[in-house]
């Protein structure tokens, strides 16, 4: 029993650490989306389940739904990777701060030439 409070507390910390990552208004967001999609997923069923699934204006609900769901997610998640990228960018500028300007574009040069053949790598391939 032990164990398993260990496991769940472990698991409980894990959660709790990616939910403090998001802002407040991200995890509005995303539940607003979630539940949109969710409504229009179940909505959709409901039209297909009807007799009149083939007359369009019934569609306009799930579809409303739906699109309006996928929107809130997707502007959460660019949310959240615009916050991240700004957080990098911030520590890596701390990182070159302490170093001479020679040295500096030598790091800058090194990390753009080794992304620059990673990618080239990855579409010749």
């Amino acid at each position: 029993m032990n164990d398993v409070t260990r496991t769940i507390q472990e698991w409980k910390d894990q959660l709790s650490d990616t939910v403090s990552e998001f802002e407040k208004q991200e995890i509005v967001e995303a539940g607003t989306g979630l539940a949109l999609t969710g409504a229009g997923a179940i909505s959709a069923a409901a039209v297909v389940v009807s007799r009149d699934r083939r007359r369009s204006y019934l569609w306009v609900l799930p579809v409303s739904l739906l699109t309006a769901g996928l929107g809130f997610v997707l502007a959460a998640a660019w949310q959240y990777r615009a916050r991240r990228i700004a957080q990098v960018e911030d520590t890596l500028r701390q990182e070159l701060e302490g170093l001479d300007r020679v040295a500096r574009a030598q790091v800058i040069k090194d990390v753009v030439q080794d992304e620059a053949e990673e990618l080239l790598a990855r579409d010749s391939a």
